[in-house]
């Protein structure tokens, strides 16, 4: 008999529930316990047609639930071998549940998550975040998924493990953090969890879902539960990596490979560390391993970016802002000193990026335009489709057609329904056919 998979939806009887639904009835793999308990307090509408043909538990409290004790009432009523979160709001894509699926039968024991595509309140794609391996702390430093990313074995929920109801915010995260202590999670290569994260009202997305000071604000209880944890791992980092170069320096190398590998536990990407890790491995004579090593600190440097803190993040939107203000006023010098101040803040700010880009495509400079938009698309672990579809385009103008073409497939193997980018390759086909 085929697993049971449990999906779980809060519902707040938005509008974009009838396509949550209609995501799950599209699922290539049918054996779905669609759990969705209405949060409102108050009488939800009747479910959408796309609830038709799926098994649907509807949970109602009969009163108005925060998101944690809505995600709690969801796993009381789950009956399945697995379970999935699914905002009312997000979609998943037709193969999502049978690729998680086929990795939780491959690596029992182990919690599969996949990569997001993240639109803004439009529904236009904003980013790909691909999912990625993370240490204990670097759990606890950043959020690593999106909330119907990971794919729960039941075991994974035992001994009552629950969403945390005193947070107002970030109960997802906390939760995630929780879980990744009892059982490892693994990424799949696979960007299947549709976030339409400019819809919501939570502050925490992106557009008009964005609230920094809101944010700053709800998080507060999240951060008074782990920031003490997170020092003390920190603390433990450092001690590791400073023992790891104190042996390096005595040519003890067993010693200093055992206190690396244990700093690579908490931070799978610091840079720093990995090249310890290489030039160990070199010094012992084991070349392949250097090199493996070498390779992902290249990596580690291109997807890690210096945390800012509030005052600097609110610094940052502060010039993004006006950048853009100028760029819309018809002062090109003052939205220019804007993003750049930007990018000293924040290296390879997307916004500050295209911003740049653009101002440069309007003064007819596109080879300073494109290497401004190759900087905003190599940066940090997410992937912005607009700003490799304007690269593409300039590649193109300028004959790059091999690299513009890459650039295309890049994000149709990412995104594997994106309109725009299968578009050009198709344009390019045509013709490279017409001057055959």
């Amino acid at each position: 008999m085929s697993e049971r998979v449990s999906i779980l939806i809060r519902s707040s009887a938005r509008p974009e529930l009838a396509e949550a639904l209609a995501s799950l009835a599209a699922q290539t793999y049918g054996n779905l316990d669609v759990v969705i308990v209405n949060v409102t307090g108050r009488p939800h509408p009747p479910l959408p047609a796309a609830a038709s043909g799926l098994a649907v538990n509807f949970v109602d409290p009969g009163r108005q639930l925060p998101r944690p004790l809505a995600a709690n009432a969801a796993l009381d009523a789950a009956a399945g071998d697995y379970v999935a979160f699914l905002d009312d709001d997000d979609l998943f894509e037709p193969e999502h549940v049978a690729n998680c699926l086929a990795a939780a039968r491959a690596h029992p024991g182990m919690i599969p998550f996949v990569g997001a595509q993240i639109s803004d309140e439009t529904g236009e794609l904003q980013a790909i975040w691909p999912a990625l391996g993370f240490g204990r702390l670097e759990i606890v430093e950043r959020i690593r998924m999106q909330t119907n990313a990971p794919f729960l074995p039941r075991a994974a929920l035992a001994d009552g493990m629950r969403f945390d109801p005193e947070l107002p915010i970030f109960e997802d995260w906390d939760f995630w953090i929780r879980t990744s202590q009892r059982m490892p999670f693994r990424p799949l290569p696979h960007n299947t969890a549709v976030c339409r994260l400019g819809a919501g009202t939570s502050g925490t997305g992106v557009g008009a879902n964005f609230d920094l000071q809101r944010t700053a604000r709800d998080s507060r209880p999240f951060h008074a539960k782990w920031d003490g944890e997170r020092r003390t791992m920190a603390a433990e980092f450092d001690a590791a990596c400073a023992g790891a170069d104190a042996a390096a320096q005595a040519r003890d190398w067993q010693e200093a490979e055992a206190l690396s590998l244990q700093a690579h536990a908490l931070r799978i990407w610091d840079g720093a560390n990995l090249e310890r890790l290489a030039r160990i491995a070199d010094a012992r004579g084991d070349r392949q391993r250097a090199s493996r090593f070498a390779a992902a600190a290249g990596r580690a440097r291109r997807l890690t970016a210096a945390q800012l803190t509030h005052a600097q993040l609110t610094q940052l939107y502060d010039f993004l802002r006006e950048g853009n203000a100028r760029a819309l006023d018809g002062d090109p010098a003052a939205a220019e000193a804007a993003f750049l101040a930007a990018l000293a803040l924040h290296e390879g700010d997307q916004t500050a990026c295209n911003g740049l880009a653009n101002l440069r495509i309007a003064q007819g400079r596109n080879a300073e335009a494109e290497e401004f938009l190759r900087q905003g698309t190599t940066h940090g672990d997410r992937v912005y489709p607009t700003l490799l579809l304007k690269r593409g385009t300039l590649l193109e103008q300028a004959g790059r057609r091999a690299e513009a073409r890459g650039i295309y497939q890049l994000l149709v193997v990412l995104a594997p329904r994106h309109q725009a980018a299968r578009d050009r390759l198709r344009a390019m086909d045509a013709i490279a056919a017409a001057a055959a």
